[in-house]
């Protein structure tokens, strides 16, 4: 990666990280999760390491689909990236800085729920999990954005499509039918390393599989509407 490459992506992610900051819904969508965490503790402390680890699925799910999601069909329907590669910064770069932010207080509002939940024991094992989860739901996100016409349709789509990913991992924790499919998606196995606190090689193998996926996906879908456009 090229010194001026680097120039491009940080000044995309400060760009980004004052947007954070002025937009109140990002924040709200960012501490929310946080939020459950200390209200459900506050009032029910038995079963919160279950619960809370439900709410650290959901955080790193919910918040990199949406939020990515809606900035980058943003962006398009507006044309900046349109005017970014005028300006000669390429669209990957505008990605990787808006990724790297929104990452980073995606990460953040995790580790915040691990802190709360006191997960002393494994938290490098369950932060590198979190780290993985939320990079394949930043992918996901972002082919949305790419994917979807307008910031119109965006929103329900990638609201349902998180909430279902989310929910999908606690349902099969709940049910072994259920379990056979989930098993099979990054979030079940986020769940289910969340609360053994350990990962086999099996669990490795479909988290990898999970990212290439997603990886595969976004490039093909970035590399359709480059052309359209």
């Amino acid at each position: 990666m090229s010194r001026n490459t680097c120039i491009k992506i940080r000044e995309i992610f400060s760009k980004q990280k004052t947007d954070v900051f002025r937009n109140k819904r990002m924040l709200l969508m960012f501490l929310i999760f946080p939020i459950l965490t200390i209200f459900y503790l506050l009032i029910e402390r038995d079963g919160i390491q279950a619960s809370g680890m439900m709410f650290m699925v959901m955080n790193v799910v919910m918040p990199p689909i949406t939020l990515l999601a809606s900035a980058v069909s943003e962006e398009r329907e507006k044309g900046t990236l349109r005017s970014l590669i005028f300006a000669g910064i390429k669209p990957i770069e505008f990605f990787v800085g808006v990724g790297l932010c929104m990452g980073m207080f995606n990460f953040a509002s995790t580790c915040i729920i691990g802190i709360i939940l006191g997960n002393g024991d494994g938290a490098g094992l369950i932060l590198a999990t979190a780290g993985i989860a939320i990079i394949c739901s930043m992918l996901f996100g972002t082919t949305l954005g790419l994917y979807t016409k307008n910031q119109v349709n965006v929103a329900p789509s990638s609201a349902t499509l998180s909430m279902l990913l989310g929910i999908s991992a606690v349902l099969g924790s709940a049910n072994e039918k259920v379990y056979k499919v989930t098993r099979f998606f990054y979030t079940q196995v986020t769940m289910d390393i969340f609360l053994e606190n350990e990962i086999s090689r099996g669990q490795f193998l479909i988290l990898f599989t999970n990212f290439l996926f997603f990886l595969i996906l976004f490039i093909l879908i970035y590399l359709r509407r480059n052309k359209a456009d």
